[in-house]
């Protein structure tokens, strides 16, 4: 059964815009690394673990850890993980930081957690997990850290619970939703109580931006692709997405995000392409770190230095469109969009892939459209105008 959302009348922001100059290359890492995690702690900033492939697609995971210091803009080794890990877990409270899971030296998932005190210099393993896990995405919400997907060497398939970590108690719980579709390679941030989900992989790559609040899971937006192994990070309510794979295809693409009011902007494409990034905001400097581009692993390090983002047409009436459409689809659906102006309808199914281009001029617009050969599944509205922006973006 096809899925549509039949729309009442609702206001969309314009995107935003900032006035970022462009990518700049920094000082690189000592030692090549993607899957790596990236935390700022105190006046530093440090690069985790991670892996690295060389000559005939070798691969090892790194213990390693690297340090900026902001006082001379170099890197330098620190204290490194009790045991190589990648495509972990990260998060931080205060300037404890917390590393749940990942790949060990053997290729083979890992339930450890470990934990870096900086008072005494050293990581501790303070527990395990409920089940191995990797390639899955953590986010602090209160004190407690939340673990979302990933693939669970239990089952040999995608971890469907969302476990939840007190380390207070140093106990973990799950969550059952069963409206939460698992996926591996999503990018993951949380601002205030609310964690957002982004792209990622479930039996194809996908374009779901998905909101986690009160133990419940919505289809929030999409993004402009379909995307997996995004570099994120966050700062002041705003969501920074850099670089990733899509299509096969490693992306220089980067958007920033304001939750509180559903607001989208583009940041400069990177200089270099990269996917399976990490990123931080150190010093008012947006930092993109390693990454993998053609089964080699980089060192290169990208800045951009963030400035203040103004909200285009700030202060003018904000674009209101109805949307009707059937849900399911039927063999010969109606659509009808009142529109205030000119716009474009896409609809795309959840890979990214268009299936529909429509023109609309303004007033009462009646589609009609006959969805032969389209499988059921999940499909999504887009209505922008001839400069790209989002108007309107609904599943």
């Amino acid at each position: 059964m096809r899925r549509w959302l039949a729309v009442a009348t609702i206001a969309i922001s314009c995107c935003v815009r900032g006035g970022y100059a462009g990518w700049r290359p920094f000082v690189p890492l000592r030692q090549a690394r993607y899957g790596a995690g990236a935390v700022v702690v105190g006046d530093s900033l440090l690069v985790i673990g991670g892996e690295a492939t060389w000559h005939h697609h070798r691969t090892r995971r790194l213990s390693t850890v690297e340090v900026l210091d902001g006082l001379t803009g170099t890197w330098r080794y620190g204290e490194p993980l009790p045991e190589p890990r990648a495509f972990f877990g990260l998060g931080t409270i205060g300037d404890t930081i917390f590393v749940f899971g990942g790949i060990d030296s053997a290729g083979q998932m890992s339930d450890d957690v470990f934990v870096f005190y900086p008072d005494s210099g050293e990581w501790i393993h303070v527990g395990d997990m409920p089940f191995p896990l990797s390639h899955f995405s953590t986010v602090r919400l209160g004190n407690s850290f939340f673990l979302f997907g990933g693939w669970l060497e239990s089952v040999g398939n995608f971890n469907p619970y969302i476990f939840v970590f007190d380390p207070s108690t140093n106990t973990w719980d799950s969550i059952v939703i069963p409206a939460w579709v698992p996926r591996i390679d999503m990018a993951a941030a949380a601002i205030g109580d609310t964690a957002f989900l982004f792209g990622g992989i479930y039996f194809g790559q996908l374009n779901w931006v998905t909101k986690f609040f009160n133990s419940t899971v919505m289809d929030f937006d999409t993004l402009p692709m379909a995307i997996s192994g995004m570099a994120i990070t966050h700062m002041d309510g705003i969501i920074y997405l850099i670089s990733g794979n899509s299509g096969g295809n490693e992306q220089s693409v980067g958007w920033y995000f304001v939750p509180s009011s559903q607001q989208w902007g583009e940041l400069p494409d990177l200089i270099s392409s990269r996917s399976y990034a990490t990123a931080a905001v150190f010093e008012n400097n947006l930092f993109v770190i390693g990454g993998r581009r053609c089964d080699w692993t980089m060192r290169s390090v990208e800045v951009l230095e963030l400035q203040s983002i103004e909200e285009e047409g700030s202060g003018r009436q904000l674009s209101k469109f109805k949307v009707f459409a059937p849900n399911p689809l039927t063999y010969e659906s109606r659509i009808t969009i009142v529109a205030p102006h000119e716009a474009e309808l896409s609809v795309y199914s959840a890979n990214g892939s268009l299936v529909l281009r429509r023109r609309l001029h303004e007033g009462v617009n009646s589609l009609v459209w006959k969805p032969i050969g389209l499988p059921s599944g999940v499909y999504f509205y887009k209505i922008g105008d001839e400069g790209g922006r989002w108007l309107y973006l609904r599943r």
